[in-house]
């Protein structure tokens, strides 16, 4: 049977990327409104850094999560993460109703929302390989992938649109909605049962369990090759969360929330064309490829804030996040491919909290760099962060020399004595 046609006749995983993909477009809405709103309140994009720390902070601390995860049942997990979210995203519309939204109230509810949104991620980790063959786990994350990326380029465009004809307090009722909506379709959803590492030998104590299984999370981690795939993804995120953080700013420029939109939009466009990229590259080696990428991601976003037209500031814009979209899809595969059942919780969760630790950090300074030293000359060194990841890959033999996706095993990235 054709693989498209297997893992989509799985009903559990239809099911499922079903939900993820209405999550995804409530999110998608919500991130624009978010934005803008701080942008609009605060009127600096200070505010719009720390909004950006305030939101991305949390997902440092998912590790914290990866171990409950892989002792919970994953029903209750999606359910309950869902409609927890949907609930507090109301919060802001009837504040706005109300005339009590403040920057103070909105900067309180961003991260609270973030910190309830770490678990979904694990959780989606962990489900994954118990629902699909192994041989369908590059397929599967590219799916996911593409479906998040397609909403997110129709969706951020239309939360723009939503904002400038109907206002701020229908985008995040839509958003709410969409909670609700994607909580009923995972109470349809009768997942397999996990393994789990109990052992006879471990503690009593819940306290000492849970501390041990954190640990083995990030000990895992340290002795594979996992560990400078973590390390790229920190040189990155310290770039972009420096440019988001500038964004709303660059779109009033050029603008206002339509161009803002036109942005995000463009983003997922290139996220959703490296995603296709991973599924078509995922014979030829890793290492080599994302290199490759990486290049033409750097030279692209440095063009993009440089050109005087709208539509090829678009172009490149999208151009220059298509690595990133592969190396999301390959970074998955390779935890789910490689690391054993038991695990996969909170080495999951551990590889996605310091891969983005440097994010906030980048979003906050971003905010003040740009009030110092201009929105676009604060955007252009950004894309510093594309070359840093091109280096790493070069230099490092572990990664330059990563075989295609499909052929890396847990005997492959596993440090040996000499490493």
């Amino acid at each position: 049977m054709d693989p498209m046609r297997e893992i989509l006749s799985n009903t559990i995983f239809r099911k499922m990327l079903l939900g993820r993909i209405i999550t995804n477009i409530g999110d998608s809405l919500y991130f624009i409104g978010a934005m803008w709103v701080v942008h609009e309140l605060g009127g600096s994009p200070f505010f719009v850094g720390v909004a950006l720390f305030l939101l991305q902070l949390p997902q440092t601390l998912q590790f914290l999560f990866g171990p409950l995860v892989d002792q919970w049942q994953l029903k209750r997990v999606f359910i309950g993460s869902q409609l927890l979210q949907g609930t507090v995203i109301l919060i802001i519309p009837l504040a706005m109703l109300s005339e009590t939204l403040s920057i103070t109230l909105l900067l309180t509810i961003i991260p609270a929302l973030s910190i309830l949104n770490q678990v979904i991620y694990p959780a989606q980790n962990a489900a994954l390989p118990l629902i699909v063959k192994d041989d369908q786990i590059v397929l599967a994350n590219t799916l996911f992938s593409l479906s998040y990326r397609t909403s997110d380029i129709a969706f951020r465009a239309l939360g723009g649109m939503i904002i400038a004809f109907f206002g701020t307090v229908t985008l995040f009722i839509l958003d709410s909605v969409t909670f609700l909506i994607t909580a009923m379709i995972f109470a349809t959803i009768s997942f397999p049962s996990k393994e789990t590492n109990n052992a006879n030998s471990e503690p009593a104590n819940p306290v000492k369990k849970y501390k041990r299984e954190i640990s083995e999370g990030f000990g895992y981690v340290k002795r594979t090759a996992l560990l400078y795939i973590v390390l790229c993804a920190i040189i990155g995120n310290f770039a972009f969360g420096i440019s988001f953080a500038l964004l709303p700013s660059f779109a009033d420029l050029r603008g206002g929330a339509g161009i803002y939109g036109a942005l995000l939009s463009a983003l997922a466009a290139g996220m959703l064309l490296g995603s296709g990229i991973a599924s078509l590259t995922d014979e030829l080696p890793l290492g080599k490829t994302l290199i490759v990428l990486f290049s033409i991601g750097t030279v692209s976003w440095i063009g993009a804030f440089h050109t005087s037209s709208k539509e090829w500031m678009l172009v490149l814009f999208a151009l220059a996040w298509v690595p990133i979209g592969t190396f999301s899809v390959f970074k998955q595969a390779m935890v789910q491919n490689t690391v054993p059942e038991g695990l996969l919780g909170r080495v999951s969760s551990t590889v996605q909290s310091a891969s983005v630790i440097a994010y906030p950090v980048g979003a906050l300074l971003g905010g003040a760099l740009g009030e110092l030293f201009g929105v676009i000359s604060v955007l252009t060194i950004s894309g510093l962060g594309f070359l840093g990841v091109v280096i790493m890959f070069a230099f490092q033999t572990r990664l330059r020399e990563l075989p295609a996706p499909n052929q890396i095993s847990k005997k492959e990235i596993l440090f040996s004595k000499s490493d």
